[in-house]
């Protein structure tokens, strides 16, 4: 039985900023409509009172898939750029803390694909890869933490069977590792020869 192995690597993206980082179009022209979102409004809206028309919904689901497909790492780089910015402007009082951010104006558009369509819909368009990865071999080790405390990991190497998203990262036979602790809901069984 074959499975499809869905990788989430944008979790990994988040915990470092780029500094100067130059952003793919998509991403830039993406974060520019949730710019003018965020300006054009002067507090930040209940979910219910935050009104998107359905042709408006379907549009910024387009262009965020784009964006995330086209540059994932530039994509979650610049919301965590932008959301220590808008941090930073609150602490010195140069911002109204009723002024939404980007960060604020997308958790309600992402509310919304997730109500209008589903939570699995709104987690399709924003994974960034989707691959069929052969699993080669499972390595356990114990990852330490800053305040030294110890977990069981396994490290999962595999190789790239067929890409259903992520063509702009990943290719196909290309070798890949992903980590995950076994103390962590992960369930998932990786066995070796199968993908």
């Amino acid at each position: 039985m074959k499975y499809l192995l869905l990788l989430t690597l944008a979790f990994t993206t988040r915990l470092y900023t780029q500094g100067n980082q130059e952003y793919s179009p998509r991403v830039v022209e993406f974060m520019n409509i949730l710019e003018e979102y965020a300006q054009n409004l002067n507090y930040l809206p209940q979910p219910d009172e935050f009104y998107l028309a359905d042709e408006e919904l379907n549009n910024l689901i387009k262009k965020m898939y784009v964006a995330i497909e086209e540059d994932p790492e530039g994509y979650y780089n610049y919301l965590a750029v932008r959301y220590q910015e808008y941090g930073r402007a609150y602490k010195e009082g140069k911002i109204n803390e009723n002024k939404p951010s980007i960060n604020n104006i997308l958790g309600l558009i992402n509310q919304k694909i997730a109500n209008k369509y589903s939570k699995k819909y709104h987690a399709i368009i924003t994974t960034p890869y989707f691959l069929r990865v052969v699993i080669i071999e499972n390595t356990p080790s114990v990852y330490i933490t800053k305040e030294e405390n110890y977990y069981d990991q396994i490290t999962v190497t595999g190789k790239v069977e067929e890409i259903i998203k992520g063509e702009n990262r990943f290719s196909d036979g290309e070798t890949i590792s992903f980590m995950y602790l076994k103390s962590t809901t992960c369930s998932r069984k990786y066995d070796i020869g199968k993908s």
